[in-house]
């Protein structure tokens, strides 16, 4: 997808009748608790839900908007997918949650009018790869009170890294399968890389959502958006209350209101968003120019297979692992779990015989996931 030109997930689901970002909640307590801690990390305990108005941007099949209900909260669900809005029916049916507290409206956030103000906003898992990001962020700006809060989704080069390896390998795979059915690609799929999805232990995907999602999606293209820019974009109404992963410490005094917490907060993140790349990398800091430098390769890398994944001939794949090795070279420094997962994708990517068994077995691939989306919580000052 060219997020220059057009966002095409929408109609990319709706050509597949299909709405893949699914939860499994067959464990409702524990799913309960996964995103009480989330909303807990982002600076927003449950009890703050308790009659407040919510309004949820993209919530596909509303399995992660259940919560609310259970902590008090009336929510206005804004959701263009149809199949999104069969399964958030389906869904809030089947747990009773009764009709008064949610709405339902069948369009686009930008195609979404009201003059109601909202106290929380949550926008999940779309807004880095938007075409038109900047409209949607604006819209949001506007629907949220003096006070109230913004939890977005936030995603860079670094911390998709492995999806974009991973996908190259998939579609390395269906090439040499020549595979063109949707379904025979999502089994395939499913059956090279079961093992990768399982090695995270606390994931709660279905297997055939994520293999859609990371690798049939169309391509991202173009720039995503990092934490740091996300906090530009939405410009200086707006302070940080929180992030999942938390990434900032804050040593000012608090009489200090003309300290320049943004600003401080970017270079943190500038020092230490390499810390993305693996989902258990402890905390350390590296030079803005050595990261700068990893960004730029990685960014390369995920363009450049954007551009070629069609056609994966031998030119285009030799070009991909020059990229690779360099970024390889870099992160070997990092932790050398990261090379060697670089070093295991870029002889499959090679292999003239490879298969379902391969990725399967691709042991230091297989555990290599990135920090993949990072949360942030925006609070719209109150004080213009």
């Amino acid at each position: 997808m060219d997020n220059t030109k057009e966002n095409t997930c929408i109609s990319f689901y709706g050509k597949h009748n299909i709405s893949p970002v699914r939860q499994d909640i067959s464990d409702f307590n524990r799913h309960l608790s996964r995103r009480e801690k989330l909303f807990r990390t982002l600076g927003l305990p449950h009890m703050l839900f308790s009659g407040k108005s919510v309004l949820e941007v993209g919530p596909g099949s509303g399995h992660n908007s259940l919560v609310f209900f259970e902590w008090g909260a009336n929510v206005d669900f804004v959701e263009p997918n149809p199949k999104g809005q069969e399964g958030i029916c389906e869904l809030l049916d089947k747990y009773d949650v009764v009709k008064e507290q949610w709405n339902l409206f069948r369009c686009r956030i930008e195609e979404f009018n009201t003059e109601k103000k909202y106290d929380v906003i949550l926008a999940e898992g779309f807004i880095p790869i938007l075409y038109n990001r900047s409209e949607v962020i604006s819209k949001i700006v506007d629907l949220v009170k003096p006070g109230g809060i913004v939890v977005v989704t936030c995603m860079d080069d670094l911390s998709f890294f492995f999806e974009v390896l991973k996908r190259t390998i998939g579609h390395r795979l269906l090439q040499k399968k020549k595979i063109e059915s949707f379904e025979k690609r999502v089994e395939i799929l499913c059956n090279a890389f079961s093992s990768h999805l399982k090695s995270l232990k606390s994931s709660s995907r279905l297997l055939e959502d994520w293999v859609t999602d990371i690798f049939l999606t169309p391509p991202i293209i173009g720039k995503i958006l990092s934490i740091a820019e996300c906090v530009e974009e939405f410009g200086n109404q707006f302070m940080i209350l929180g992030t999942s992963p938390s990434m900032f410490t804050d040593y000012s005094w608090y009489k200090d209101v003309d300290y320049d917490l943004t600003k401080m907060n970017s270079i943190q993140f500038q020092e230490k968003r390499h810390v993305l790349m693996m989902y258990d990398l402890e905390e350390s800091v590296r030079t803005v120019e050595s990261n700068r430098n990893l960004v730029k390769y990685a960014y390369d890398f995920r363009n450049l297979v954007g551009s070629v994944e069609h056609d994966l001939n031998e030119k285009n794949t030799k070009e991909i692992v020059e990229v690779l090795r360099n970024i390889s070279t870099i992160t070997s420094e990092i932790d050398v779990r990261i090379s060697d997962a670089i070093s295991e994708g870029i002889m499959l990517l090679l292999d003239e015989d490879l298969n379902e068994s391969k990725i399967l077995n691709a042991s230091k691939l297989a555990i290599a996931f990135g920090r993949g989306q990072q949360y942030v919580s925006l609070v719209k000052n109150v004080i213009a």
